[in-house]
């Protein structure tokens, strides 16, 4: 995932848009909750003088951010409750007259997705027309949950961390159009919660001109005092506007964006230098040995070679009495037995065609190949006498080898049956005729 809210989790998709809710107020005693009388100059959200707001939240999701603005419409107070003896220093309503005139507020939420990538949001501190100025740090870190494929849980604190919030939210049609909220709002005091009242809201999903004409008629209808009301639609980043709506570096505390990821790798412990000594050394170590290796590969193959082409002639020769009868007119002789072709040349298919048919084995073709270059001494493409008489003259160890297997397999050869020392002469006569 990347760091974008709605590619983490469908449900931010789902929740996006604009949502109306009637709602019904319970008090700290699970019963259905009205206005209180308050002290003017001390409120700050736990109870005011009015009671079951209509909610009108608009969502937007941009990247990282969600953006969550809530118009608050309270009708005014019932006649029953101002009808009630006003106890010494407190009011039935703020402005204008209670049973008559209405309350508006609004509350910003925001939030951003997570280093975590698990679909889980971070909530900033969020704002009224009552707020707060600074966050409490020693809270848990507020945030919003995913649970399955419909449900959210968000837990959220005012901006001095006095008043908490938890919300769970559930979609209730295939169409994600309907939602029910419970909300439970706490005041903390020295670490404990002390509950201040609950909603229960019923939202339903509406166009953006729904939502706008739904705020401006609870205004007319609630008789809302224009000291009350927010512009609609919205201007600027946040109904609070001034101080209360979040900075760049507000939002840089948490958002993944623009943030440290806590997930760092650990400091390398070895210098670069020190990695790119040993890296080159452990490639000069790879390359010795891969050219050890290559050489050893050639020299098991010509060794392979010449015993097979020494074989195959100690098979042909023929071995006179005298220790001078290997002439060039022998060695011409040999080489016209391999020259099939007649031309003074032995070709490779000539080649071939001897060491192909004798006793000594196969040679595979790569070998064979490896034999006629070296042969082949100036490339042109064929061998000529004194190119195989030069060759022969690198093979009396080969050659002798041979003559001794053959002997010991009581293996005849033209000439006669000869002793190892007339089969060594050989080869020593070869070189010594090749040398002069």
């Amino acid at each position: 995932f990347d760091d974008s809210i709605k590619s983490q989790d469908p449900i931010w998709a789902r929740q996006e848009g604009y949502w109306i809710a009637n709602t019904i107020q319970y008090d700290a005693n699970g019963q259905v909750a009205g206005p209180t009388h308050v002290n003017p100059a001390m409120i700050n959200g736990d109870a005011i003088p009015y009671a079951n707001p209509r909610f009108h939240i608009n969502i937007t999701i941009v990247g990282s951010r969600m953006y969550s603005h809530n118009y608050l419409v309270l009708p005014p107070a019932p006649l029953d409750f101002c009808n009630q003896t006003i106890p010494p220093g407190t009011v039935n309503v703020l402005v204008g007259q209670c049973g008559v005139d209405g309350f508006a507020t609004f509350v910003d939420n925001f939030a951003t997705s997570s280093h975590e990538r698990d679909g889980s949001l971070l909530n900033l501190p969020f704002t009224t027309s009552v707020g707060e100025n600074s966050l409490n740090d020693n809270l848990p870190p507020p945030a919003r949950f995913p649970v399955g494929s419909s449900t959210i849980y968000d837990l959220s604190y005012s901006q001095q961390g006095t008043v908490v919030q938890s919300d769970t939210s559930q979609f209730t049609d295939d169409a994600f159009t309907t939602q029910n909220t419970m909300t439970d709002v706490y005041r903390v005091e020295n670490g404990t919660f002390i509950t201040i009242y609950s909603l229960r809201q019923f939202y339903r999903k509406v166009t953006e001109q729904e939502f706008i004409d739904s705020v401006r008629q609870a205004y007319a209808e609630f008789n809302i005092p224009q000291v009350f009301q927010n512009e609609i639609p919205q201007q600027g980043q946040c109904l609070g506007g001034g101080d209360l709506c979040p900075t760049e570096a507000d939002w840089c505390k948490i958002d993944p964006e623009c943030s440290v990821s806590p997930y760092q790798e650990p400091d390398g412990t070895i210098r670069p230098s020190v990695i790119a000594g040993i890296c080159i050394v452990v490639a000069v170590i790879l390359i010795l040995i891969l050219f050890g290796l290559h050489r050893w590969s050639i020299v098991q193959q010509q060794k392979r070679f010449r015993t097979a082409f020494a074989a195959r002639v100690a098979e042909t020769v023929e071995l006179r009495a005298s220790r001078r009868t290997l002439t060039a007119d022998v060695l011409a002789k040999e080489f016209a037995k391999i020259d099939e072709g007649t031309d003074g040349y032995i070709s490779k298919e000539d080649l071939w065609e001897f060491v192909s048919s004798g006793k000594a084995g196969e040679m595979d073709q790569k070998d064979f190949n490896a034999l006629f270059a070296a042969l082949d001494v100036d490339h042109n493409g064929k061998v000529d006498f004194l190119e195989f008489c030069g060759f022969l003259s690198t093979c009396g160890v080969e050659y002798t080898g041979a003559r001794e297997r053959l002997m010991g397999q009581g293996a005849s050869v033209r000439s006669s049956t000869h002793s190892n020392a007339e089969y060594q002469e050989i080869a020593r006569r070869i070189s010594d005729h090749i040398s002069t």
